[in-house]
This record gives C-alpha cells, sequence and structure tokens, in this order.
C-alpha cells in the first residue's frame, strides 16, 4: 500500500510541477537562442537580458514551487477535511509521514537536476565546456593537495551533507505544522508563529554562544581543536563534515518525532 501512497503521491506533484519544468526548460532554450542573433544593437540587449531575467525568475519559481507543493500537499492531505480520506487507508501515520517525506525530498533533487539541465542550456555549449573544464580543475586540485581517497569521500560527505538537509528542512516545518494544529484557531497562523519563534530561539541561542566565546570561556576546547586540526588537517575536515551529518540527522529525527506523535496522538482535523 506505500507504494501505491508514493505513486499517487508522484503523480500529485507531476500534474503541478511538470509544467513549471517544462517552463524553465524552454526558458534555457529562449535565453541560447537569443544568443545567436548576438549584436551591438539595442534591440539584441533589451531581448538576451529580459530573457536572461526571465529565465532566474523561473529557475527561483520552481525551488519555491517545489518546497511549497510539498509543504501545501503534507498540510492538506493530513490536517484538513481531506484528513478523514487519508487516514482510512491502511496506512500507519509513520508511512503518511515517510511518504510525504521521500516524494518532496525526491522532487526537489528532480528540480535541482532541471536547474542545472536548463543553465547548461542556457550557458551554450562554449561555456558550458569552459565551465566543465574549470571545475574539472578545481577537482584536480582537490585530489592533489589531499589524495584521490580523500577527494572522493569530501565530495560524497558534502553530498549527503546538501542531501540530508533538504529533508531536514521539510522536516522542520512538518513538525512547525503539527505543532500548530494543536491551536484551537488560526492553526495555519500559529503554525508560522512557531516557525519563527523557533527561528528566534535558535538565534537567541547562537548570540549567547558567540558571547561565550568573546569571553573566552571555550578557549581551552578550541586550543585543543585548533592543534587537533593542525596535526590532521584531511581528517579535521572528514570529521568536521561528518559530524555536520549526524547532528542534521539527529535533529530531522527529532522533527520526525514531533509530527508523528502529533499525527498519532494528538490529531486535530479541520
Amino acid at each position: 500500500m506505500v507504494g501505491k501512497l508514493i505513486k499517487h503521491e508522484i503523480k500529485s506533484y507531476l500534474r503541478t510541477l511538470l509544467p513549471v519544468q517544462a517552463v524553465l526548460l524552454g526558458m534555457g532554450i529562449l535565453t541560447r537562442f537569443v544568443q545567436f542573433f548576438e549584436s551591438d544593437s539595442t534591440a539584441y540587449g533589451i531581448s538576451f537580458w529580459s530573457s536572461l531575467i526571465l529565465f532566474i525568475i523561473s529557475i527561483v519559481a520552481s525551488l519555491l514551487l517545489t518546497f511549497i507543493i510539498g509543504i501545501v500537499r503534507f498540510y492538506k492531505n493530513l490536517f484538513t477535511g481531506e484528513g478523514y480520506l487519508s487516514f482510512t487507508l491502511p496506512v500507519t501515520p509513520g508511512q503518511q509521514l515517510f511518504t510525504k517525506a521521500l516524494v518532496s525530498f525526491l522532487f526537489s533533487v528532480i528540480t535541482i537536476i532541471v536547474i542545472l539541465i536548463s543553465s547548461i542550456i542556457a550557458m551554450g555549449t562554449d561555456v558550458s565546456i569552459e565551465v566543465l573544464k574549470a571545475v574539472g580543475y578545481l577537482l584536480g586540485k582537490l585530489f592533489e593537495e589531499t589524495g584521490v581517497a580523500n577527494g572522493l569521500f569530501y565530495i560524497i560527505e558534502v553530498l549527503l551533507l546538501i542531501l540530508v538537509a533538504i529533508i531536514c528542512g521539510y522536516l522542520l516545518i512538518y513538525a512547525c505544522i503539527s505543532i500548530g494544529q494543536l491551536a484551537r484557531k488560526n492553526k495555519i497562523l500559529a503554525a508560522v508563529g512557531v516557525y519563527f519563534g523557533y527561528s528566534v530561539v535558535l538565534q537567541i541561542i547562537g548570540t549567547i554562544f558567540v558571547a561565550l566565546i568573546a569571553t573566552g570561556v571555550f578557549a581551552p576546547i578550541f586550543r585543543i581543536i585548533s592543534d587537533f586540526i593542525e596535526t590532521y588537517p584531511l581528517g579535521s575536515i572528514h570529521i568536521g563534515l561528518i559530524l555536520s551529518i549526524l547532528f542534521i540527522a539527529v535533529i530531522s529525527f527529532v522533527y520526525y518525532l514531533i509530527t508523528y506523535f502529533i499525527i498519532k496522538k494528538h490529531l486535530n482535523l479541520e
């Protein structure tokens, strides 16, 4: 049943996002097409910059819509009248949450890939080749300085960090929406308030941490870390990336548990 639920979720995404991605690719093609008529004329300048601005707007719109669709579908399917139908299906709340997060993550990655493809089209063959050469040069320098094994693991760790961060972003919003549903009125407003309140708390904690650093409270710890980095520079980067991945993964799991617990024990459909 989970497989069918995932397929249904994918189809729902495609109905909305497919036209958006098509427009994005179309704007990439248009931007490239305009460049075939390159000249010093005012008409070309206006045409080129107009197409480029529209292309950039398309990129931003596709990213925002991908994220918004994931959030709206989560809210509508689980916390509005649609929830009565959703929770009659033979799937657990955990499976519902897993499906939403998985498909949202999947389409976020797809959107990024489409943006890269459309950007390559818009830049044209010559520029794309130069960009690839620059990337190849940077990778070559990375492998030269750190070794092939370390370089490959750095790349894998950075990619994992990005992927985990995407999932964490969705689960954070899911948790805020779920907490907001505990309010008797103005549930959406309450969810927004939870998000901004959480952001303020994080900023306060960050400010306190910076203030403590300024007082020198953590100086002994920083000296130990600094000595370790100086002694094991390559290993320190691995440790930093892996700890970041684990930290975000743990935070994501906390968001998941909050959302799961509220859906399981305190579901309050409109």
